[in-house]
């Protein structure tokens, strides 16, 4: 992980590595596969995932917190699965998310770059944050009723992207119950505040697609997704990959 990556004149993505995938019969190494392009497409697959499973369906306008690598394959997995008509980016430099917005140019869809978090997230109906911050970009205060959040950008337990009372709004649910206990700081320094309790934690969006677990409950329920990432998603994607050779 190079976080300053994305501060370079010539940005290069902040995750670098390569996957060696094996046969898991009899051990051959079957490829070699760039990694950071995996984890942009993987990882925006698991929200796209997590977005059809939970948003409204006519959800319409996407906040993007964010305008890296993840911030473009998110984009596109947002498109995806929901009917977006307008985006609002926002990022630190108003000059890259300007250029981002010009990048990323698509037919009946209105991008457009904004001042502040508050600005893309106000009237939102998803949010993702795709974003560097280690402190809270998203207030709870700001979010409408309905609003899908997908948290992305932090994976470590002392960082985070929204404040406790965006948790405390929320439907929560997590890729990998002991894995978020162990690493997601939205929900650990939400907990340590006192913004919400483990308990609050509605379970794994696994559990919705198999039926064990309701998503959104409500039109006006606000639901998110908090993405950490894990090895079974590396090796799916990874496979999917091979078998398109």
């Amino acid at each position: 992980l190079y976080p300053g990556n994305g501060r370079l004149a010539e940005p290069l993505p902040t995750i670098q590595g390569y996957l060696l995938l094996f046969d898991g019969t009899d051990g051959k190494p079957l490829a070699l596969i760039e990694a950071s392009s995996l984890t942009a497409i993987r990882t925006a697959a698991a929200s796209g995932a997590a977005t059809r499973a939970l948003a409204n369906p006519d959800a319409r306008t996407l906040a993007l917190l964010g305008y890296g690598v993840q911030a473009a394959s998110h984009l596109e997995s947002m498109c995806a699965v929901r009917p977006i008509r307008k985006v609002r980016i926002w990022g630190p430099s108003a000059d890259r998310a300007a250029a981002f917005a010009s990048r990323h140019q698509l037919p009946d869809i209105s991008l457009e770059p904004v001042a502040t978090p508050r600005d893309a997230v106000r009237d939102a109906d998803l949010v993702c944050a795709v974003s560097a911050a280690v402190r809270p970009i998203i207030q709870g205060e700001w979010l409408a009723p309905g609003t899908h959040i997908n948290l992305v950008g932090t994976h470590s337990p002392d960082t985070r992207e929204a404040d406790g009372s965006t948790l405390k709004r929320s439907r929560i649910f997590t890729e990998i119950g002991p894995f978020a206990m162990q690493e997601a700081g939205d929900i650990l320094l939400a907990i340590e505040e006192g913004a919400i309790s483990a308990d609050d934690i509605a379970g794994e969006i696994g559990a919705v697609y198999s039926g064990r677990l309701p998503g959104r409950q409500q039109r006006d329920q606000i639901t998110l997704y908090k993405s950490l990432g894990n090895t079974a998603q590396d090796l799916i994607a990874a496979h999917h990959v091979f078998a398109a050779i």
